[in-house]
């Protein structure tokens, strides 16, 4: 990529200039330079008469007859013109031209051959096209001489000025022959660089014709070649003629650089849409007609209702013999179960030691199998690490000060002041040097750690590369010539003359933003642009990145402080990023919300001391000194944290890490779970009174039979509660998500842990407890007014259309789910990312960098590997680089951009015989570089010898390219070759630099291409990008739209092909995201359901829970739509929490339920409520609503966003449901109870 594209144009169009006509003295009078004679056979022009100061060529103004060319000139001009001299007689026809322009006109070709050769059509019509301006013996019926200058070396008069008169239709043939061809080093349309990139024929044909004189600096023709738009006068004919379509079956081209042809294949249609049903969540049609089988998700299975045996089943007696034991037990010796409780609680906890809390997101969302990861291991593998991105995007304010107003209403960025304050910006960054820790004296600076792809210059994307990094050149200009270069200039001519620094064009889509080129009030980039871009890459070597991490740090220590004082008083703003930012600032947010946590504990922890203790009847509050249960609630709350403690010394032990999630999440979710068993327990032990009539004088029940009692009623709901919880986490734990398995089972682990401290330590505590005090508590509330309102027929249709009209809204809202995480919501609200992502989607136009890998590239010519990659003529039509550049015509569905940078392509091209400047070889064996590149430039005597490596006909041997295809041979001798060899005016083709990580390399290959000494590449990447990207969305979609025309390739072509894009292994989640939440629920419903069949005995027992279970969860996912919650990782553990949640709503009320005595389901239902509604309704509800309340105001937007607003919903709608639709299902639709008529637990 080091071409001189500028010195590319001016060459070009030297020839286009010099090539026209001959040296003549002329001898007349005035005027006589004029062409006067327009009829067949005479010229306009004829022969070189001298040159100018620069020393370019000068054409004599001379209206002759076309001459005859001696033997050895016409043999050059059949090679350089084949057909018009094939059409004007050949060796033995008149021409316009002589032997001298011919040797310019077909050294000048070539170079223009360097863009175009990969297309045959067009670079046969270009080549015919200038052979026709300058030698056809028509010359003069076209062509008329407009002015003359004297020549500065020979004083003779000489062309300043030609009008020459092309065919509407023929220019319209000839450009669309080639404005589609592809210039594979660049990733770019060839017309950029050899038309300027000209939008139609006349401005293609004016861009070719315009003067040097008319360029700043000086680059183009030396003289002034009109192409007028209007017909030419009398007595004068336009060129026309045949002109062969790309498609044309002689010389076509491929569909890359022909997409037009109808041999072409129309662009890919877009991936189709999600089918019906619950996209959302992953539930397509073709499995479930319709969002209903959301429920079924949660393990619904249509059963009907079987009447039972009115005994308790098998596992419900023998919990209930156990229970009755064990409460015995720890009644009589809690001393002894507490000390056992906490050496257990303990051990498990040692584990803590290894503990690991991962902020890497890749390591937190990606699994090592994920398609992705892998993907980026074998990218890695194959090529390097991808550069580290650093940037700063300056912008200007809405109205600020004076100056030209933009699209968008804020001030025009494109200003001097703003340009000097960009350099004075720059000095400050190249000036870091910083310590890199580890060593001894090495300091970090720009120019040690950034990315040189094409030799010493950092490849920093910035407006300041159109003046080379250089201020001097900025204010005066560029030697020899010190012409001041405008930003406007350098916005139209940044291929060709605004070069940056490392010799890479800029575009300036790349350096600019807050424009819009299809808004219709779009006037050009230096009046609309509103933000200035400037990219640093940074060297990813392993071995760079200490001192990279160490520069990043002083970078971002130096844009926080010093820049953005600088950009203040300039009044723009400053946004900045580096690549440890994201890591840092999750790092830094882990620690940023502590407060409000554990502020949100302590009031759940208060509540629960409190709401624990009661005051009985009449009784003085000095009583709650006696009767207060703190001290029982905080043994409640140790036995909470013993068992999350437990569980991620457990986890940590196994060598699985702790996650933010983890840390914030599963102690709530144990904390509701754990209370709500705390006042399960005590309100079974308060039913349970000392002596039947209460007078607390005697006791017909000892306090060991009393507990015992109470665990044998309470411990089989509670099991039940804990088996169906901790299955549903423990599937969790299938997901190939690393934090949502490692959440998932510390979440089973610590609900296990947390169930068996309570139904033992808690129990002893509980007895400890009950010595001191012996009253009871009745809730009058629940007992005596809500459950009869509650069990009203009126009452009960209203609530079931209630909550049938929600869950249909619900179902009718799942569709709209949004999926993703905006960064802005995962890092904390005063992060200096947070302006920075704004800036990103709202300014910036250009997307991300997208890298087509082929593995395993057979490079025989008997294998079609290479036919089925490249996008050259002789390429098949749907070869991979043929459906890109295809794809990129149609952005919009694609999300392509533009087409594939190919080393394939441009390896075909540097060794074709038509280019014989670029693949050359001294006498003895090794290469020659171009005549422009040292030694060949310093004498032309040193490389006089240099052959062409290949050449198209004759005999057999190692030099003959058969079919424009090397064999392996020939590839592994000059593939390397290639890729050493630097791009320049005589060949841009070069494969240094542009290509230098394009293919894997491996040093113990003799060619140092992985793979190449078996005639297989082992992996070789081709270069195009994305279109802008700006929500979760669009980043979804265009990876799926990529995968998906990759994975038609690749069947069809025969070819192991994948994409790779630095956002790929964060975004993959999302395409799986809907199943995994499908495939998660409905593991976990199902588990739920069978647990609860197995502990009740009754499937419809199961059915009624999950089916309400089911009714939670979809009002929950409808809670998210409205409320603006995406369905990512996080919400997917929450929805997991919800599940487990939901089961302790719902399993108490069941089991109180079931084991009520009698036929009436209403009058079991109402003791179900009076039973255990208060212990839930205190347990989890209130609890839980006293610690969400304080998330709001969270510093953290992802506190706010997925822990506050999906557990406040989580509390309301699992009340609702546990609370009020299922009594009403139960009192409507139940099943019979457990036990017989009149038998007592």
């Amino acid at each position: 990529m080091a071409v001189q594209a500028r010195s590319l144009i001016i060459a070009l169009l030297v020839v286009i200039a010099a090539t026209a006509l001959a040296r003549a003295e002329l001898t007349g009078g005035p005027n006589t330079w004029r062409t006067r004679d327009h009829s067949p056979g005479t010229c306009a022009t004829y022969g070189i008469c001298g040159h100018r100061k620069d020393r370019d060529v000068l054409n004599c103004a001379n209206n002759t007859a076309a001459q005859p060319l001696p033997q050895h000139a016409a043999r050059k001009l059949v090679d350089a013109c084949p057909r018009l001299a094939a059409e004007r007689g050949g060796a033995g026809g008149m021409f316009c031209c002589t032997e001298e322009q011919i040797d310019t006109l077909a050294r000048q070709v070539q170079i223009a051959s360097i863009f175009l050769v990969g297309c045959p059509a067009c670079a046969q019509n270009f080549q015919h096209f200038w052979c026709m301006v300058t030698c056809s013996p028509d010359q003069a019926a076209f062509t008329n001489v407009t002015a003359v200058q004297r020549a500065a070396d020979t004083n003779v008069t000489a062309v300043a000025s030609i009008d020459v008169f092309v065919g509407a239709a023929f220019g319209e043939r000839f450009y669309n022959s080639c404005k589609d061809v592809v210039y594979p080093v660049m990733n770019q349309r060839a017309m950029t660089y050899v038309g300027g990139g000209a939008a139609d024929a006349q401005q293609w044909l004016d861009f070719l014709g315009t003067v040097k004189d008319a360029r700043t600096p000086p680059a183009g023709s030396p003289f002034q070649i009109n192409f007028p738009a209007a017909g030419p006068p009398a007595g004068m004919a336009a060129v026309d003629g045949d002109v062969p379509a790309c498609w044309d079956a002689a010389l076509r081209c491929s569909c890359g650089d022909c997409p037009d042809g109808p041999q072409c294949a129309p662009p890919e249609p877009p991936p189709p849409p999600p089918p019906g049903g619950c996209p959302a969540i992953g539930l397509g049609g073709h499995r479930a007609p319709s969002c209903l089988s959301l429920a079924a998700a949660a393990g619904l299975e249509a059963m009907d209702g079987e009447a039972g045996d009115k005994a308790f089943p098998w596992v419900e007696r023998h919990l209930r013999r156990w229970f009755r034991k064990q409460g015995r037990i720890c009644a009589r010796r809690p001393g002894l179960v507490l000390a056992l409780a906490a050496g257990a609680a303990v051990l498990c906890a040692l584990g803590l030691v290894k503990l690991h809390v991962e902020t890497d997101p890749q390591r937190l969302w990606v699994g090592a199998g994920s398609q992705a990861a892998r993907e980026k291991a074998d990218y890695e593998a194959s090529f390097g690490p991808f550069y580290r991105i650093e940037q700063l995007i300056l912008t200007s304010a809405s109205g600020a000060g004076a100056g030209a107003s933009t699209q968008t209403g804020r001030a025009a960025i494109v200003t001097d002041a703003n340009i000097q304050l960009l350099f004075d910006m720059q000095e400050r960054i190249d000036a870091l040097a910083p310590h890199v820790p580890g060593t001894d004296n090495m300091t970090a600076t720009l120019d040690s750690v950034c990315y040189k792809p094409l030799g010493d210059a950092c490849a920093t994307q910035s407006l300041l590369q159109y003046w080379k990094m250089d201020r001097g050149i900025y204010e005066r200009g560029e030697p020899p010539f010190f012409t001041k270069l405008t930003p406007e200039f350098c916005f139209g001519h940044w291929s060709t003359q605004c070069r940056s620094a490392f010799q890479a064009p800029i575009d300036p889509h790349l350096v600019l933003g807050g424009f819009d080129e299809a808004a219709p009030g779009f006037r050009n980039l230096s009046v609309d642009a509103s933000a200035l871009v400037v990219t640093f890459p940074v060297d990813s070597s392993p071995r760079n990145q200490a001192a990279a991490e160490a520069w990043e740090a002083a970078f971002l220590e130096l844009a926080r402080g010093e820049l953005s004082a600088m950009a203040a008083a300039a009044g723009l703003g400053l946004s900045f990023s580096a690549e440890r930012s994201v890591q840092d600032e999750l790092a830094r947010e882990s620690y940023a919300d502590l407060g409000t946590v554990a502020a949100s504990y302590l009031v759940m922890l208060a509540y629960i001391a409190c709401a624990l203790g009661y005051l009985p009847r009449g009784a003085r509050p000095a009583a709650l000194l006696v009767t207060g249960r703190a001290s029982l609630g905080l043994g409640g709350v140790a036995i909470v944290a013993a068992a999350v403690a437990g569980a991620l010394g457990l986890t940590s032990a196994a060598g699985l890490s702790a996650s933010l999630i983890s840390l914030e999440v599963i102690p709530f979710l144990v904390l509701a779970v754990g209370v709500d068993n705390m006042f399960i327990l005590a309100h079974a032990l308060e039913r349970r009174p000392p002596d039947p009539a209460g007078s607390h004088v005697g006791f017909s029940e000892s306090l060991p039979e009393r507990v015992g009692a109470a665990l044998a009623a309470a411990g089989p709901s509670v099991s039940l509660a804990a088996a169906a919880e901790a299955l549903a986490f423990a599937l969790g734990g299938l997901s190939g998500m690393p934090a949502v398995r490692n959440f998932s089972l510390a979440a089973a682990l610590a609900v296990l842990l947390d169930y068996a401290l309570q139904m033992t330590a808690f129990v002893a505590l509980l007895a400890l407890d009950e010595r001191r005090i012996a009253a009871r508590r009745l809730d009058a509330l629940v007992a005596e007014r809500y459950a009869p309102w509650l069990l009203r027929p009126r009452v009960q249709a209203g609530v079931l259309a209630v909550f049938l009209g929600a869950l249909l809204a619900s179902l009718a809202a799942l569709p709209h789910i949004s999926k993703g995480l905006e960064q802005q919501v995962a890092l904390p609200r005063d992060s200096y990312l947070q302006p920075y992502y704004a800036d990103v989607f709202g300014l910036l136009r250009v997307g991300p960098p997208l890298l087509l890998v082929v593995r395993a590239l057979n490079v025989s010519r008997s294998a079609p590997d290479v036919d089925a990659v490249c996008s050259t003529a002789g390429c098949r039509d749907d070869s991979l680089l043929n459906r890109v550049a295809l794809a990129a015509r149609v952005p919009q569905a694609s999300y392509i951009a533009a087409p594939a940078a190919s080393w394939l392509d441009d390896f075909l091209a540097w060794i074709a015989p038509e280019i014989p400047r670029c693949c050359r070889a001294f006498p003895r064996g090794d290469r020659c570089p171009p005549p422009d590149q040292p030694p060949c430039n310093a004498s032309a005597a040193a490389c006089a010898d240099c052959t062409a490596c290949f050449r198209a006909a004759g005999p057999p041997g190692k030099d003959l390219l058969v079919g424009g295809r090397p064999s392996v041979e020939q590839v592994r001798a000059r593939l390397p070759w290639f890729l050493e060899a630097l791009p320049s005016e005589q060949c841009a083709k070069g494969g240094a630099g542009g290509y230098t990580d394009a293919l894997q390399r491996d040093v113990g290959d003799p060619s140092g291409v992985a793979g190449l000494a078996s005639g297989v590449v082992t992996a070789s990447a081709f270069r195009t990008s994305y279109v802008p990207l700006g929500a979760q969305a669009d980043f979804i979609a265009g990876m799926r739209a990529v995968r998906s025309m990759l994975g038609r390739a690749g069947a069809e072509l025969g070819l192991d092909l994948y994409a790779f894009s630095v956002f790929h292994v964060f975004f993959e989640q999302y395409l799986t995201i809907g199943a995994a939440a499908a495939r998660l629920l409905a593991l976990a419903g199902a588990a739920v359901t069978v647990t609860i069949g197995a502990f009740t005995g009754s499937a419809w027992a199961a059915v009624i829970t999950s089916a309400v279970l089911a009714s939670l969860l979809v009002d929950l996912l409808a809670v998210m739509v409205l409320w603006s919650v995406q369905l990512n990782a996080v919400s997917l553990v929450n929805l997991a929490m919800a599940l487990g949640i939901g089961v302790e709503f719902c399993a108490h009320v069941l089991h109180a339920f079931l084991v009520a005595p009698g036929p009436s389901r209403p009058a079991r239902a109402a003791a179900a409520l009076r039973g255990v509604g208060a212990s839930v309704l205190s347990g989890i509800t209130l609890t839980k609503l006293a610690g969400v309340v304080v998330l709001a105001f969270a510093r953290t937007q992802i506190f706010e966003v997925y822990y506050f607003r999906i557990f406040l919903a989580l509390v309301a709608l699992g009340a609702a449901h546990g609370l009020v639709l299922l009594p009403v299902v139960l009192a409507l639709a139940g099943p019979p109870s457990m036990r017989r008529q009149g038998q007592e637990p």
